[in-house]
Formats: structure tokens, C-alpha cells, sequence
């Protein structure tokens, strides 16, 4: 072994040490954390010490909710979805043979916003499809019902 592979070998060696201890004393702390004792990290704000949380904690925390919540931009109404299936429909009969991401885009709508109008417009049987998953094409339904 030459002397430069030594010398990366040693420095791979403390390296590894030092991220094993690292890992080791994180894993303490959060068994702590979870049993309440004190970490003998950094003080706890008044706000979080009235909590029992630590300033880390409670801002992950935050950041979970407001992660969880942007997800979920919340229910729509029934108004609106009957709204939205009526929009579609005027697209699927203006120009028949359109992919969900055609009318989507003509809609300036997301995709993922259709596929309940689209499923209860099929259920109606006021559109039909053609093809399978994202080869599937729209069509006015032949056997309309008389609105």
C-alpha cells in the first residue's frame, strides 16, 4: 500500500469514527427526549419550557402541520364539483377524444381535480371511455340522458 492510500485510509477511519459517535450521541438524545430528561443541550425558551417541548421539537412540529395542511387544500363542495362536472362535459362535447390532461389543460385545471367530476359523469352515463389508463379517451355518451 502506497503511503497516499495510507494516508486516505487513516482519514476514512476517523472519519467513520467521529459519524459513528455523532449517530450514537443523536440516538441518546432522542431516548432522552422521549423520557423527558434533559439533554444538556441547548436552554429551553420560556414558550417551549411552559410546553415541556424543547425549541427543536416544537418547531418540527409546525413545520409537520403546515407540511400536512398544504397537502390537503380541503373538501369541495358539492356546488362546486357539479360546477366543474358541467365545465367538463362542455369540453368532452366541443371536442370529443381528449385525454384527461387535454381537458385539464383546457380547463387550466390539475388533473387530479377531475377525476371525481369525471367519475360521476361516468356514473351518470353522461360521458363514455375509450382505452385504459392514461390512453383513455372521453366521449360524450351515446345514450344521453334528457336533461
Amino acid at each position: 500500500m502506497s503511503a497516499l492510500d495510507k494516508k486516505i485510509d487513516a482519514l476514512i477511519q476517523d472519519f467513520a469514527s467521529e459519524l459513528n459517535a455523532l449517530v450514537r450521541e443523536a440516538a441518546l438524545e432522542a431516548v432522552r427526549e422521549a423520557l423527558g430528561e434533559s439533554s444538556g443541550g441547548p436552554a429551553k425558551s420560556g414558550r417551549a419550557m411552559r410546553r415541556g417541548r424543547s425549541r427543536s421539537t416544537a418547531s418540527k412540529k409546525a413545520a409537520k402541520a403546515t407540511r400536512r395542511a398544504s397537502k390537503r387544500p380541503g373538501k369541495r363542495s358539492p356546488r362546486q364539483i357539479n360546477s366543474m362536472m358541467a365545465r367538463i362535459l362542455k369540453v368532452i362535447e366541443t371536442s370529443p377524444g381528449q385525454s384527461i390532461a387535454e381537458i385539464a389543460k383546457a380547463l387550466g385545471a390539475q388533473t387530479r381535480d377531475l377525476t371525481l367530476p369525471m367519475r360521476k359523469l361516468k356514473a351518470e352515463g353522461l360521458i363514455r371511455t375509450q382505452g385504459q389508463k392514461r390512453a383513455t379517451r372521453y366521449y360524450p355518451s351515446k345514450r344521453r340522458k334528457s336533461s
